[in-house]
């Protein structure tokens, strides 16, 4: 191009050839010139698609067939257009979800998530069909199809709809106008157990998300056992709200674990390291353990030593479970008595040299504020004969950004156990 007034007539000719065929450059008078892409994009708008009727998009999601450009459209692209859509107006797609069977999981999953975020935003819609076919795909899922172009373009295999379709329910269990109606407890039921069996993560997964310093909390909810573990403690929860409704009573949730029998086999199978050694699993018992506790207390109680193993042994277990329930979990005086030995073992491990989690959080920093909030309520979060408390001077614990101070109760001293 730069030399193209210049050429003899022969290459004139052929560089005439070449622009017919090619086009001009985009910017013809650069010398260099670098553009970027930014994707993955659709083939269709979210206007397109509101303008077809459900059945029009389904043919089109069967048919169209992906450029293999690099800057082309992709199948992630317009599954991001159908969630879209999909979560502006649930009801519409609903009585299609029959005619998707045999399409592509990567558009399967945009319906998926079309769901789940029309839950978050109180759109309600009809949800039999809904967990019909999510059993559907949970049980007999149909071959996906082998990818043509890179990986990340569209999904290879039924991973990440099955952790979608944990995450619409997970959030149908939750109170509200888009709530999944009790009649359907069995159905949810089926699919969460048949979710908690599912291979992802493996110990090969969590060493790769840990190389990238993810916490096993995040692990969790970016891995289908994982969140179907978070959503069976929310199913337990939303089983036993409903019984207390029938029974007309009133107020916040009772102990009444004979009405959700089924979780436990399940959680007590998990628990087990030879069973699930998944860190990421074991965050969910530390993260849920008062929810757990509130839905069968005898059964929590005897499984924190299980849940919050102390010796060396099971040290990753221990940091799994602990910065879940810190992190995620307010102090509560129901379960301090039966976890007051996880404090007292925590303010044990407490180093000057403690690593920030990724996003600069420090466990340490809640433990101390843990342990204030229960001076506060006048509750001693450590048991007064450990060798941690001493006998003058008031209550205090230091942290990474300051220092706490509690004037009531017995005084801690300043030692090898206090930070």
């Amino acid at each position: 191009m730069p030399i193209s007034e210049s050429l003899p007539d022969e290459w004139k000719q052929r560089f005439d050839a070449l622009v017919a065929r090619l086009g001009l450059p985009e910017h013809p008078d650069f010398p260099v010139y670098h553009g970027t892409w930014v994707g993955p994009t659709s083939p269709l708008t979210l206007e397109d698609i509101r303008a077809m009727e459900p059945v029009d998009l389904i043919a089109h999601l069967r048919d169209w067939a992906p450029p293999q450009e690099w800057d082309a459209p992709t199948p992630v692209g317009l599954s991001r257009m159908v969630t879209a859509a999909v979560a502006d107006d649930p009801a519409r797609y609903v009585p299609v979800l029959g005619s998707l069977t045999g399409i592509e999981a990567t558009y399967v999953r945009g319906f998926f998530e079309g769901f789940r975020q029309a839950v978050e935003t109180k759109k309600s819609f009809e949800w039999g069909p809904v967990l019909d076919f999510a059993t559907q795909v949970v049980h007999s899922p149909w071959p996906t199809p082998h990818p043509s172009g890179p990986v990340h373009d569209r999904d290879s295999d039924w991973g990440s709809t099955r952790k979608t379709i944990a995450g619409v329910i997970e959030a149908g269990l939750g109170s509200g106008a888009a709530e999944i109606p009790i009649s359907f407890r069995e159905t949810v039921w089926k699919i969460l157990e048949s979710l908690a069996d599912d291979p992802d993560p493996t110990p090969e997964d969590e060493n790769r998300y840990g190389d990238g310093g993810f916490d096993a909390v995040t692990m969790s909810i970016n891995t289908v056992r994982g969140r179907a573990m978070h959503a069976i403690v929310r199913y337990g929860l939303w089983v036993m709200r409903h019984a207390q409704k029938t029974r007309g009573q009133e107020g916040g949730l009772k102990r009444e674990p004979a009405v959700v029998p089924e979780i436990w086999p399940v959680l007590e199978c998990h628990r087990n390291v030879d069973r699930d050694p998944s860190l990421a699993v074991r965050s969910v018992y530390g993260q849920w353990f008062p929810c757990i506790h509130l839905l069968g207390p005898e059964w929590a109680a005897s499984r924190v030593e299980a849940i919050f193993p102390r010796n060396l042994e099971q040290e990753r277990w221990w940091n799994a479970a602990w910065v879940a329930y810190v992190m995620y979990s307010r102090p509560s005086d129901d379960v301090l008595p039966v976890l007051r030995p996880v404090y007292e073992h925590a303010v044990d491990r407490m180093s000057s040299d403690e690593k920030p989690l990724l996003f600069g959080d420090r466990p340490s920093e809640r433990l101390g504020e843990h342990l204030v909030t229960y001076g506060w309520r006048g509750v001693d979060a450590l048991n007064p004969s450990s060798p941690c408390w001493t006998s003058t001077g008031p209550r205090r614990m230091r942290i990474s950004d300051g220092t706490y101070w509690v004037t009531s109760g017995e005084a801690c001293g300043v030692g090898p156990r206090c930070a």
